[in-house]
């Protein structure tokens, strides 16, 4: 268990530790997490983007590395 401590404006400190096992860098997010016995939890909210495989539908229509590029340089073409 690390612990730390509140400033006197009211900044949490978090430990190396705890930063690197959770992999933040300044400026990244965290969720505090009130659980129903009362304890916080902590948690980064940052995903790996392997944890977004599945969420959605899969399609039978299957697309080209080169039809994507195609369609990419057609709708650019179009903003200017």
């Amino acid at each position: 268990m690390a612990e730390t401590r509140i400033d006197e404006d009211g900044h949490l400190l978090l430990p190396r530790e705890v930063r690197e096992y959770l992999a933040l860098n300044p400026g990244d997010r965290l969720d505090l997490v009130i659980q129903d016995n009362g304890d916080v939890v902590i948690k980064s909210n940052l995903r790996d983007v392997r944890d977004l495989k599945g969420i959605l539908p899969t399609t039978s229509k299957r697309v080209s590395i080169a039809e994507m590029n195609r369609v990419i340089r057609l709708r650019g073409s179009k903003r200017q």
